[in-house]
């Protein structure tokens, strides 16, 4: 397989063939941030113009957070949410989600837990890293529930038309289409398959996402990748998508071919 890249050339079809049923693969988790940032920059380069994703700003612990605003203006342009971002399960039902802040609301919460012990069940740890990003208001029936994994066969995706904090059991509630290896799912597979449950207005705008948030799993090499919710909102004569929760985990393997399109990526240990 590795042979079959090499002599056929650097396209993201060799390299996910080469990697999916790799028996060293390693599948690490990265910060939600990341996630955003890979995604948003994929679809600006290869759809510019078509989606409007939330602005985002990571805060470490080597971020002055006062001159944070110098370089990430938005941030005292736009109402904000700001989280935790190190792999902490259900932060909305934690109370670690503040929503609908403005910069000085956000700012005064991250400072009240930023470099403080939290405990979430029997694990506990000191928050340091904070997600900001531009709150989108919505209802709840726009939200949806879609993620793609990696599986011995190639990919699914599961996708269930009720998202958000109490989407409850994915695995009964959600449409599956899995996808072989070296495939790539076309919008009518995709609208039969998963999207069912949809208003008809929405299906092809929403399939449309679907697949091509499908060729940027597989061109980036995510092992596994869940957006809850994904919202749909009207946005004059067409529809605003946007991913307001991520988690997602890379093919560490990759790396040395990803590099160029990852950026800086780190692999923080979960929460």
């Amino acid at each position: 397989l590795r042979l079959l890249h090499q002599e056929e050339g650097n396209t993201a079809y060799n390299l996910r063939l080469a990697f999916s049923i790799s028996p060293t693969m390693s599948q690490k988790a990265i910060r939600e941030y990341t996630g955003k940032r890979l995604l948003t920059e994929c679809f600006n380069r290869k759809y510019p113009g078509t989606y409007k994703f939330s602005n985002i700003a990571l805060i470490t612990p080597k971020t002055d957070i006062e001159k944070l605003p110098e370089t990430h203006k938005f941030l005292k342009d736009e109402k904000l949410v700001a989280k935790p971002d190190q792999l902490v399960k259900r932060r909305g039902k934690l109370g670690l989600v503040k929503l609908n802040a403005s910069w000085e609301e956000a700012k005064a919460w991250i400072n009240q837990r930023r470099n403080n012990e939290f405990k979430a069940g029997n694990v506990s740890d000191v928050l340091d890293h904070f997600l900001v990003e531009s709150f989108v208001p919505h209802a709840q029936e726009e939200e949806y529930y879609v993620c793609i994994q990696s599986i011995r066969k190639g990919d699914k995706i599961m996708f269930c038309h009720e998202g958000g904090v109490d989407v409850g059991d994915v695995d009964a509630k959600a449409s599956v289409l899995e996808v072989a290896i070296g495939d790539t799912p076309s919008t009518e597979e995709v609208t039969k398959a998963l999207l069912g449950k949809v208003a008809a207005e929405r299906k092809a705008a929403l399939a449309e996402f679907i697949c091509r948030l499908f060729d940027f799993y597989a061109e980036y090499h995510f092992a596994y990748l869940e957006i809850n919710p994904v919202v749909m909102m009207k946005d004059g004569n067409g529809y605003r998508i946007a991913p307001l929760d991520m988690a997602a985990k890379l093919d560490e393997t990759a790396r040395y071919e990803c590099y160029k399109i990852w950026g800086d990526v780190d692999f923080p240990s979960p929460f």
